[in-house]
């Protein structure tokens, strides 16, 4: 059976006006039916905050990069304060998905789109670029109330527009949420008008006496500010004096900002009778987690890095293999390039390990401070419970002070040797010629100098053993430097 009735809600702008609210309701036959004893018992528990407090899985979609992660991260913050006075806090199940689709979405595309990417056992929130009613208005989103039963799962999830207007303070989904927790809207009808004096508010209007009667807030010049500026009446003719604060009303979202205590216990008791299976906790993703206890200071070109960086691997009950990539940037603001590529592979339910990368440095690399950053699953292919934890960055100067200004070494070599030259006076475009005693030409290669230093490596491990002459010719400047190095087997 399909959850009881849908809440769509509408944005849009008049004017000057700031972004409000409108929903269309399939009307309801009734209320659902809730355990009225408990509900007090709740009640009392929440004001007299004697309630423990749990956890809710939220998985996020994100389609067509419609929100950053940013984002995401304001709309948890927000609707934790706004969920708090019923001791629920919400929180991500494993990072959010990416998902490419349309741009806009109907709520016939939605279902479809939640078939294919919901994940049982949590509350799914998609966002999207834009929501339409599939009759041409733009909507800010929507979710559906549970009735007298919640066996599908297929139900509990909630589509979010990206429009400006629907993304204030985390209004829009918040207020979807309290319809996936039985809050109607504060002006409903459905089932009769509640009264501006309360005489039938338990049985009319959303069925909270702490809830004002409400005429219906999202209308053009019924609220100013934040403020009800109207003078409508009930049906008795009592002037309406509702709350433009209540998240569950159509006053413009940057007013909307809380729940009644009624409004709390509601979500408290579908929380804890409609809701046994919702995730409390997702130990089954693994969490890349990158840390380091190596310290780098200083160190020469030439010197191989050692750094042992620690990966984090939660619950995750299969063996798997994740890819690592290590990027060197003289630039704090970017990644730079790959310098080294690895692979992690981690057992079923092995937890923190840790790793040590031997990393040998770009010899062009001369004196300087860099960055090296290590990424772990630098593609995002799998699902985290968080993935702004993946890398981890290391500052540290590279510092040749100590070698001579012309230099070759180690030699005598077994194979490769390094060549080093500081002179800043010289730059431009060189020939490295490798000669052997006979003066026959052996090797040459070109290389190209700024005025920095210059280190390269070069191989001359196909030589027989003995002395070769190394010459290093600058040719707009007509200069050159001559070395001697011995080749060993």
């Amino acid at each position: 059976m399909r959850l009881f009735f849908s809440i769509i809600c509408l944005y849009f702008s008049i004017g000057n006006m700031s972004a409000q609210f409108a929903c269309g309701t399939a009307s309801p036959e009734s209320h659902p039916d809730i355990d009225r004893e408990k509900f007090e018992i709740i009640k009392k528990q929440l004001s007299q905050k004697s309630i423990s407090t749990d956890s809710v899985g939220l998985t996020i979609h994100i389609i067509n990069n419609a929100v950053d992660l940013t984002t995401i991260r304001n709309e948890i913050t927000s609707i934790n304060n706004y969920f708090s006075g019923a001791n629920l806090t919400f929180f991500t199940c494993g990072a959010p998905r990416f998902i490419d689709g349309a741009n806009d979405y109907s709520p016939i595309d939605g279902d479809l789109l939640h078939q294919q990417n919901q994940v049982l056992n949590t509350i799914n929130v998609y966002y999207v670029n834009t929501v339409n009613d599939g009759a041409g208005s733009n909507l800010c989103g929507y979710a559906f109330i549970p009735g007298f039963n919640l066996e599908e799962v297929d139900d509990r999830y909630a589509i979010i527009s990206s429009l400006g207007g629907c993304l204030i303070g985390g209004t829009t989904l918040a207020h979807e949420l309290g319809h996936l927790y039985g809050l109607l809207h504060t002006h409903e009808r459905a089932v009769g008008i509640e009264l501006v004096d309360g005489s039938n508010c338990s049985t009319s209007g959303d069925t909270f006496c702490d809830t004002p009667a409400d005429p219906n807030l999202g209308r053009t010049g019924v609220v100013e500010g934040c403020t009800y500026v109207a003078r409508e009446v009930d049906p008795t003719g009592k002037i309406y004096t509702p709350n433009a604060f209540n998240i569950m009303s159509y006053a413009p979202p940057r007013c909307t900002n809380m729940f009644s205590l009624e409004q709390l216990a509601m979500v408290r008791l579908i929380h804890e009778t409609e809701y046994p299976n919702v995730l409390t906790q997702c130990n089954f993703f693994p969490d890349f987690e990158v840390l380091t206890n190596t310290s780098l200071n200083q160190i020469r070109s030439d010197q191989q890095l050692s750094v042992d960086y620690i990966f984090e691997n939660l619950g995750v009950q299969d063996d798997f293999e994740v890819p690592v990539f290590i990027y060197l940037s003289d630039n704090p603001s970017e990644q730079g390039f790959i310098i080294k590529k690895d692979t992690i592979s981690f057992s079923a339910f092995e937890g923190q390990k840790m790793e040590t990368f031997d990393i040998d440095l770009p010899l062009n690399s001369s004196s300087n401070t860099y960055y090296l950053t290590v990424l772990i699953d630098p593609d995002f292919e799998f699902l985290e419970l968080e993935e702004t934890n993946n890398l981890f960055t290391l500052e540290f100067r590279i510092d040749n002070q100590a070698l001579a200004d012309e230099l070759i070494f180690p030699n005598p070599t077994s194979g490769d040797f390094k060549l080093f030259i500081r002179d800043a006076t010289i730059a431009n475009t060189f020939v490295v010629s490798i000669y052997d005693t006979d003066g026959r030409l052996r090797k040459r290669l070109e290389g190209f100098k700024n005025q920095d230093e210059y280190f390269t490596e070069i191989d001359i491990s196909e030589f027989r053993e003995g002395l070769y002459i190394i010459d290093v010719f600058f040719i707009k400047h007509d200069e050159r430097k001559t070395f001697k190095i011995y080749k060993t087997d």
